[in-house]
């Protein structure tokens, strides 16, 4: 392995094209037939079988012109190893003086070992004698060397749902908006005893068929999480988005080194949830790695973000989707009602025409964020038309994609303004977000 490494090594330096070297084979098989001495030509013949293999017929065929070989016959070739002979004076082929100069003037530390492969009888190697100054190649003015090695990076193999592939961490994957997380928020709940996961429990039907698509279900935004809990970036390694379910109604606070969480459904202006809401969308991207988030608001939940775009800007939200959002305000019996569960304050500014709700419809967005709402039409309203709870003309937006879905109001606890989410009911709202995701 060593000789036939060095051959070829060698043998690229005589061939500057790189391509293979017939003429050593030539020389090697030429001076076969010239050499009397039988053991000489013995190991010239082994040494020639060696380096050439396959070649050998090649020159014998006559290939790429050359026809002046006159060994014509492989196995007469073979038969002038069955002679005997007794001691003679070894030469050294041109061709191995010329890599005995390649190996010495690199200073190999293996030309002893080169030596002793190459001679045709290496007990007598101290007989055998060469000039390697005499020798002149102008192909060999220089024999320095320089190998350049490119180290590359450590490669990661991130395997989610038993698909494992390289972990998202280059700029190009981070910033691909088909891997932005989701964040589903709710709305104003119709009961002030329900607990903000309750509120939540709205999503879990879309949740879990977005799992089943390849989204990873990282479940619900606890108020205690924090940075340390999970490393930056771990959520987004894999490539694939995240959906998350979070709330604005808790209030995290520190007291004497105590994390204190306070459940605030009903003293709270949209504003002072838009605040929370911020605070959640720093940690999600934390999390993911992304700069961007994609949002699924539920009826109020759409105003929160709505304020939040108008406070904070459109950088970190990529599109908001809107489900039953009072984009224009309640009225009717639904305005008159809503103080009387107890959530006054978020009553009023969702009154239409309120003043919370002109400073918010006054925004014009940046075009930065896409929005998109989903409007529940077939419910009678005071003559009107909608979802049970808004009024169908109070839900689009003039810069949103909007999309319809009929149904009807079968009781008073079985309104189409929740029901919008039963996408088992409902499976054209999936679709209505399924599409609005996969816009690019």
């Amino acid at each position: 392995m060593v000789l036939n490494s060095l051959i070829k090594i060698a043998n690229l330096k005589i061939l500057e094209n790189g391509s293979e070297d017939l003429n050593l084979c030539h020389k090697l098989i030429s001076k076969c037939n010239d050499e009397e001495d039988f053991l000489k030509r013995k190991n010239l013949v082994n040494r020639t079988i060696d380096y050439c293999e396959n070649k050998i017929i090649e020159v014998i065929n006559g290939v790429g012109g050359k026809e002046n070989i006159t060994l014509t016959d492989l196995s007469s070739f073979n038969l002038l190893i069955e002679k005997t002979a007794e001691n003679f004076t070894p030469t050294f082929p041109l061709d191995y003086e010329i890599m005995a100069i390649n190996l010495t003037s690199l200073n190999n530390s293996e030309i002893y070992e080169f030596d002793q492969k190459i001679c045709l009888m290496p007990e007598n190697y101290s007989t055998i004698r060469f000039n390697l100054t005499e020798l002149k190649i102008s192909e060999f003015n220089s024999f320095n060397q320089t190998i350049e090695i490119e180290l590359l990076e450590p490669v990661y193999i991130c395997c989610v749902f038993g698909i494992c592939n390289v972990c998202c961490t280059n700029e190009s994957c981070l910033n691909d908006s088909k891997s932005y997380p989701i964040i589903f928020l709710h709305g104003h709940p119709f009961n002030e005893a329900h607990s903000p996961e309750y509120s939540l429990n709205i999503f879990n039907q879309l949740q879990s068929k977005l799992s089943e698509e390849g989204f990873i279900n990282a479940g619900i935004v606890s108020p205690e999480s924090g940075y340390s809990e999970i490393p930056g970036g771990e959520w987004g390694f894999s490539g694939m988005p995240v959906t998350i379910k979070a709330s604005y109604y808790y209030n995290v606070s520190q007291e004497t080194g105590q994390t204190l969480i306070e459940i605030t459904k009903t003293t709270e202006h949209i504003t002072a949830y838009s605040d929370r809401l911020q605070n959640i969308i720093e940690l999600i991207k934390y999390r993911t790695g992304r700069n961007k988030v994609n949002i699924v608001a539920h009826s109020m939940g759409g105003l929160v973000v709505r304020e939040y775009l108008r406070k904070y800007g459109e950088e970190s939200i990529n599109k908001l989707i809107m489900v039953g959002t009072p984009n224009n305000g309640i009225l009717g019996e639904v305005d008159q009602y809503c103080p009387v569960l107890g959530a006054k304050i978020e009553c009023n500014e969702m009154k239409q025409n309120s003043s919370f709700l002109q400073k918010l419809n006054a925004y014009v967005p940046k075009n930065k964020t896409k929005f998109y709402t989903i409007t529940g039409i077939g419910c009678k309203m005071n003559n009107l038309n909608g979802d049970g709870i808004v009024v169908s003309t109070n839900v689009g937006l003039p810069y949103a994609r909007n999309y319809n879905i009929t149904g009807s109001c079968s009781t008073l606890f079985s309104l189409l303004h929740i029901e919008l989410l039963n996408i088992k009911k409902y499976p054209l709202t999936y679709e209505a977000i399924r599409a609005a995701l996969e816009e690019y």
